[in-house]
């Protein structure tokens, strides 16, 4: 226990008290009616008044109610009995009482929470990102409609408050405190119910918040999560609501080509890769793949070949060509239809040409079944094994089977080439799920100021977005949250980005200065308003003598090329987060 401050000690105490509970009240409760019951026969054998035992038995259960100990020359045994006795009745009526009364505690504290996060939807993801946020000090309540779900406790267990309701009730996000609340997260298992919860939120803070409730709603289909994306800015509300959809297959295949790249960019050969399992991790692994080959400048070697091993890989093939039409031109989509439970796949003929040479420089192994996904692995190491052929076998969780890759000594390194991605604790980070499309665009505008040197004389702006001050940070959030409501200004809006080749959207000269006019009358509102202080050096923002912002028309024209400049960057801004400007005419 050394070393262990109180709240470490707590947080172990109390679960195991609660799963204890009725043993340690027994215990309690026998060892006082054993001291009781022999403190009464030794009292009254010491006054000379022997009792029956039935009498005996029935002063032992009154100490229990605090009945019968109040006697002179009380012995040792029933000194300690009369006041461990009442002392667990009290225990249990606390906690019956608890119990009861147990939801109207819980309101009251909800009723005293500030910036707390609201998690919709228990289950081994919104525990994880409950965790994440208690780590670091931030209060979370948890919606639960299952009042019967086995997260419910460990939730509790973590320090969560767990509110029960359905989350796209208005009045259940009203009594979890949605108004004054700094996030919510919806990650219930049905795509309608977290839009419904993210179209209520955003009904119910509209216009009743000084700063943007950030809302994340889970959309379990990749394809629809895509297309959702210009929604985000859509349905941002001025200081008041932001909005982002969050896939975890769609990060998940971002983050594994970015822990475990698919080829070496220094390297002239053209890579080969295999992915084992098409569903939609598989789909959006081959996607990412071909993109970074693409945005890397190595189409000019050739096509990255890319291998699909699947029980339906050609219908899958085709159907990965038909959704990203510019993959073919990029890459040479092969497939073999293999069951992985088959003797073929075992076999693994498909690892080798006509001339039996084995080329493969990557593996990933996506399929749902964490036990089957381990088997394939397996079986694709015992032919790969000596070739330091990477093996990336996606598993549910860290936990279970996956440990078996973080074996130690002789068992470990024999099958070094394995490594597991545990997609639910590698995408259910803080930071991934609040750092979605609105951060990009943020961040993005910040390094173009950097890069163009608008802050080169304030100590205000380093050149990291991480020391940015938090009061930056969100003034740069609030100017990416007001592009969609910028661009409907010119009749255009946002799209999914489609075509990765598409060209670069244009502003016409008179769009482009009503939106470089609107994003001043913007920037000189927030500055007139307190949330972020005018940087010094940034030519564009200036005051006059008595400290107000300047109009628009009293600008140098040097001054207004600086929010030209920054509108005619918009375009490219927005197509690195997938985001395309489309005219409405």
């Amino acid at each position: 226990m050394a070393g262990k401050n109180a709240s470490d000690l707590r947080l172990e105490v109390r679960p195991w008290l609660d799963r204890h509970y009725w043993a340690v009240l027994g215990i309690m409760s026998l060892f006082a009616f054993t001291l009781g019951f022999w403190g009464w026969m030794k009292h009254f054998r010491d006054l000379g008044e022997p009792r029956t035992y039935q009498d005996v038995l029935y002063l032992t259960l009154q100490l229990f109610t605090v009945e019968s100990g109040a006697v002179s020359q009380v012995n040792w045994q029933l000194d300690i009995a009369r006041f461990l006795a009442p002392a667990s009745t009290l225990y249990a009526a606390i906690t019956a009482l608890a119990l009861v009364f147990r939801d109207e505690l819980q309101m009251v504290r909800v009723r005293m929470l500030r910036d707390h996060v609201l998690i919709c939807g228990l289950g081994r993801r919104g525990l994880l990102l409950a965790e994440n946020f208690l780590d670091r000090g931030i209060p979370v309540v948890a919606i639960e409609r299952d009042t019967d779900s086995d997260w419910i406790i460990p939730c509790r267990e973590q320090g969560a408050i767990v509110v029960y309701g359905d989350a796209a009730n208005k009045d259940v996000l009203s009594g979890a405190g949605v108004h004054r609340a700094d996030s919510i997260i919806a990650v219930c298992g049905e795509d309608g119910i977290n839009a419904e919860i993210a179209v209520n939120c955003r009904e119910l803070v509209k216009n009743h918040r000084k700063k943007p409730l950030k809302c994340v709603a889970q959309i379990e289909d990749p394809d629809l999560c895509y297309l959702l994306k210009g929604l985000e800015f859509a349905m941002a509300e001025a200081n008041s609501f932001r909005l982002q959809f969050f896939n975890s297959h769609i990060r998940g295949a971002k983050l594994v080509v970015e822990e475990h790249p698919p080829f070496d960019c220094s390297s002239p050969m053209i890579p080969h890769i295999l992915v084992v399992g098409i569903g939609r991790m598989g789909e959006n692994v081959v996607v990412q793949a071909a993109r970074m080959w693409r945005n890397h400048g190595l189409t000019s070697r050739g096509r990255l070949r890319i291998t699909l091993i699947d029980r339906k890989a050609e219908d899958k093939r085709k159907l990965i060509l038909l959704k990203n039409p510019l993959l073919e031109p990029v890459c040479i989509l092969e497939a073999h239809t293999l069951d992985v439970q088959s003797s073929e796949f075992f076999a693994g003929a498909f690892l080798y040409d006509n001339e039996s040479v084995c080329d493969v420089s990557i593996v990933y192994v996506c399929l749902d079944s964490d036990s089957k996904a381990l088997a394939a692995g397996l079986a694709l190491l015992k032919h790969l094994r000596g070739r330091n052929v990477p093996i990336v076998v996606r598993t549910t969780r860290e936990g279970g089977l996956s440990t078996l890759f973080q074996g130690a000594d002789e068992g470990r390194r024999s099958i070094a080439a394995l490594h597991g991605f545990g997609l639910l604790e590698k995408t259910c980070k803080l930071e991934l799920v609040l750092g979605g499309t609105h951060e990009i665009l943020a961040q993005a505008m910040y390094k173009e100021h950097i890069a163009c040197g608008c802050f080169r004389h304030s100590k205000h702006f380093p050149d990291s977005w991480r020391l940015l001050s938090k009061e930056y940070q969100e003034a740069y959030r609030l100017r990416a949250d007001s592009v969609g409501e910028m661009i409907r200004k010119v009749g255009c809006t946002l799209e999914t980005l489609v075509e990765w080749d598409a060209e670069v959207f244009i502003f016409k000269p008179d769009e482009e200065e009503i939106l470089a006019k609107s994003l001043h009358d913007r920037v000189m509102a927030e500055s007139s308003h307190g949330s972020i202080q005018i940087p010094p050096g940034f030519g564009g923002m200036k005051l006059d003598p008595d400290l107000t912002p300047v109009k628009w028309e009293r600008r140098l024209n040097s001054d207004k090329e600086a929010y030209r400049e920054e509108v005619r960057h918009l375009p490219a801004f927005l197509s690195r987060i997938d985001l395309q400007i489309y005219r409405l005419d």
